[in-house]
């Protein structure tokens, strides 16, 4: 048994909670850091996640998202980002989901003529399709005082299909568009050229594409 003089019972009681109240905030204080990085990682949204799994596996800064039913019945992301490898210089369109926390990529396409900044990259339906499509615009990123061109694709995931349509205007002459003559199907074809005439009234089609000059 402990024997304590006048007031030394007293002063060890006062002693012996205020340790206990120091212990009490240590561990509330280390608890509350794990919730914090427990939450955040919790609270990360799926389109976050996509972005940093495009930027992390292809190395790219430039990306955008938009989540639809790009085939039938399923939700998923549509993803353009920016390849810019020094060798090659476009854009690749992605299709991807996520599955517990991962993200699965569906498809990924080839390299198209295009930009990230600055782009149009919309949802859209196609008249006669039962999901979404994606419609892609350069907007004005390659044009200039003296002329420029404007890149657009319509990518259809479910047929893994991205049709190009090619604006180019060249000195003081009248823009020009430019749809190969292998896209067929009517719908897709008069989408395009309809969104593209929003932005150039009137302009005239033209059998044969033009490179312009860098």
């Amino acid at each position: 048994m402990v024997l304590f003089k006048k007031g030394q019972k007293l002063q060890y009681i006062k002693s012996s909670v205020l340790l206990s109240i120091m212990v009490i905030i240590l561990f509330s204080g280390c608890g509350k850091k794990v919730d914090n990085k427990e939450q955040q990682a919790a609270f990360k949204t799926d389109d976050e996640r996509i972005i940093e799994f495009v930027n992390n596996r292809y190395r790219c800064k430039e990306v955008k998202v938009l989540s639809g039913t790009f085939k039938p019945n399923y939700s998923l992301y549509a993803v353009v980002y920016e390849v810019n490898s020094g060798t090659e210089f476009g854009i690749k369109f992605l299709l991807a989901h996520v599955h517990t926390d991962s993200v699965i990529v569906d498809y990924n396409s080839n390299l198209f003529d295009g930009a990230v900044n600055q782009s149009v990259f919309e949802r859209v339906n196609i008249p006669g399709k039962g999901y979404d499509a994606v419609y892609y615009n350069s907007a004005g990123y390659f044009m200039g005082s003296g002329g420029g061109e404007v890149f657009a694709c319509l990518v259809d995931f479910q047929e893994a299909s991205v049709v190009t349509g090619h604006v180019f205007i060249s000195g003081d002459s009248e823009p020009k568009l430019y749809i190969p003559a292998t896209v067929k199907e009517k719908s897709v074809r008069d989408f395009l050229v309809r969104r593209i005439n929003n932005d150039f009234p009137g302009i005239k089609q033209v059998s044969h594409d033009v490179k312009l000059v860098d």
